[in-house]
């Protein structure tokens, strides 16, 4: 099996845009307003803080699947053929003109107008906060950070490390209670896109990429779009023999337990975004979905519905394969989900920027739990039938 296809379709499963709490830190990753991020959470109360995947798969582990679905067949099943898509001369054009958009040279400094690649690390009296620590790529003049953020950035290289004293709005509408008070960014700059593209040169190319020759950059990309393509073909075959396998299988009732935390934690989400745009989550629903919180709220019951139906599957045929992951296929998986899926260098990097592991990031066992359920979608098809 190839491992990148599986840490792909991990992606799909963790990197849902409505299930920041899938991340155990639900706004680690939320764009704009960074100091604002923190703000949202500072004031929850423990006891308001929904169960997380960790908890719904622990809840499961004290399941038996027997009396929850009954499997229907899952080996030898058909499965329409994907070809992949023919990498043209097109594709590989658009890739170059994306290099000449967003990389310029090194040694430039950062401009107003620029795009800039950065890791953060804001700290309030010293302490890491929640939701002020990340990577952006962020237009310096867009304003979507703090006063003074984007500004102090200008004159920057790559490579370079920048301490901004800042201080929160006053008045600060996301969090009264932070209006005026002070706030410290650590800044690495990892990259700058000019706000004109630059010509595509083999200098420009050396620079940029660990390719010498706009040619040998152009025959990788061809070797690397071609991998992509194949890989996507092998998804959409792979997901369309999951949904078969789903669709076969008769749920003989869904523990409500499971269906709660689903749709709780969906709700939440929306609960907290509502709550930074200063607005209720009835209003919020609405003019962001054009759906009554009422209809919105019936719409998470059936997606949580359906995905525990999907949990009850995957752990159903997980536990007649006895399926399990060695240390080398766990820690393969582990690091490619931060390199390929995080978009960090290395575990240190990780670290560095978030403060905690990948485990304490998603939760207990969470990781484990979801390169399984890819070993067991890959399984499926790896025995069926391509027609």
């Amino acid at each position: 099996m190839i491992m990148k296809k599986k840490v792909l379709l991990l992606a799909l499963v963790l990197c849902l845009a409505m299930f920041g709490w899938a991340c155990g830190n639900d706004d680690a990753d939320v764009p704009g307003d960074a100091a604002g991020d923190a703000a949202g959470d500072s004031t929850t109360d423990e006891e308001d803080i929904p169960p997380s995947m960790s908890d719904l798969y622990k809840l499961y582990d004290g399941m038996n699947m027997d009396d929850y679905v009954k499997l229907g067949d899952y080996k030898g099943i058909k499965v329409e053929e994907i070809l992949p898509l023919e990498i043209t001369d097109e594709h590989i054009q658009a890739e170059l003109d994306a290099l000449c958009a967003m990389a310029g040279d090194p040694g430039r400094p950062i401009q107003e107008g620029d795009t800039a690649r950065i890791n953060y690390a804001g700290r309030m009296d010293g302490k890491l906060f929640d939701g002020g620590s990340g990577t952006t790529d962020l237009v310096i003049g867009s304003g979507q950070f703090i006063d003074g953020f984007e500004e102090g950035l200008i004159g920057a290289s790559v490579g370079e490390s920048v301490e901004l004293q800042l201080n929160f709005p006053d008045p600060y509408t996301v969090n009264p209670d932070y209006s005026g008070a002070p706030v410290e960014f650590t800044v690495v700059v990892t990259a700058i896109a000019p706000a004109e593209p630059v010509e595509l040169t083999d200098a420009h190319v050396a620079r940029n990429t660990e390719y010498n020759t706009v040619e040998e950059y152009k025959a990788w990309l061809l070797e690397e779009l071609t991998e992509i393509s194949e890989n996507e073909a092998h998804m959409q075959m792979m997901a369309a023999a999951w949904t078969d396998v789903v669709d076969g299988s008769k749920i003989k009732k869904l523990p409500e337990e499971a269906v709660a935390i689903y749709a709780e934690n969906v709700k939440s989400t929306y609960e907290y975004y509502a709550a930074m745009a200063g607005m209720s989550y009835d209003e919020f629903v609405e003019q962001y979905s054009g759906a009554t919180a009422e209809d919105f709220n019936k719409e998470i019951d059936a997606y949580a519905e359906a995905m525990t139906t999907e949990d009850l599957v995957f752990f159903a045929i997980l536990r007649a394969e006895n399926m399990s992951l060695t240390d080398e296929e766990y820690e393969a998986g582990r690091q490619l989900f931060i390199t390929e899926n995080l978009g960090y260098a290395d575990e240190k990097d990780f670290y560095e920027n978030v403060g905690k592991d990948v485990e304490s990031y998603l939760g207990e066992g969470v990781l484990e739990v979801e390169l399984l359920r890819a070993e067991v979608q890959e399984m499926i098809l790896e025995n069926a039938e391509i027609k």
